[in-house]
């Protein structure tokens, strides 16, 4: 059934979830109300039937227009895209993106890719602490202090002399703060006959420092 579908009758429709909703809060012109927002979330087709035979995705929408009814200035959205399709998650991160940025929205999720991909500011919290908080590009400065390089080679022996290089099978993995030197290592190696098929330069994901500032707390708390 899911958390997020509770606040719903499922006996009723649709529309008639979000004109009951909208009379409880005093919304003006619930009716109307109701409707612009069923055809915001494109579920105009799908008003008049009863919410037990809507998608689980369908029934995320909808509660979303419910919390939407009065037009408020800031939205809680707890774990919005769990357990729904990737069309329908798609959907919703694209309406919130695009038609929805005259509003504050706290987005809380275990997901670190979806904070990543939707918020410009972000808490994350440890065992009940929180780690970290800044702005993505913020936190990579702060906690990424290098840049990351996997050079694709079928000679990856031919770059051992790189500082701090991880050899795999046909990969070298680099992790420097001073890239035109490796660039300059990467150059000499080439011109010594090693094949270079692709440089890839990696910024770190949200997940990646997450895991980072945890063991750095962990140590300096001496676990």
């Amino acid at each position: 059934m899911g958390e997020f579908t509770r606040t719903l009758y499922w006996r009723l429709t649709g529309r008639e979830n979000l004109v009951f909703f909208a009379r409880l809060k005093d919304v003006d012109a619930p009716h109307e109300r109701s409707a612009e927002l069923l055809d915001f979330f494109g579920l105009d087709e799908a008003a008049d039937q009863r919410v037990m035979e809507y998608s689980m995705g369908m029934k995320h929408k909808l509660s979303i227009a419910q919390a939407l009814l009065t037009d408020p200035d800031v939205i809680l959205l707890d774990e919005p895209l769990t357990g729904i399709d990737p069309i329908t998650a798609y959907d919703i991160k694209r309406l919130i993106r695009e038609r929805m940025q005259d509003k504050t929205i706290i987005w809380t999720t275990h997901n670190l890719y979806e904070i990543e991909e939707m918020c410009d500011r972000v808490a994350i919290i440890n065992k009940g602490a929180k780690v970290m908080e800044g702005g993505p590009n913020e936190l990579r400065k702060r906690f990424w202090g290098f840049e990351k390089l996997i050079i694709h080679t079928p000679h990856p022996e031919k770059f051992s002399g790189l500082e701090g290089a991880e050899l795999g099978k046909d990969t070298v993995t680099v992790k420097t703060n001073n890239i035109s030197d490796i660039i300059a290592e990467i150059a000499r190696a080439t011109a010594a006959g090693a094949d270079v098929l692709e440089i890839q330069t990696l910024k770190p994901s949200l997940e990646d420092i997450f895991m980072q500032a945890v063991a750095e707390r962990g140590a300096s708390n001496g676990k």
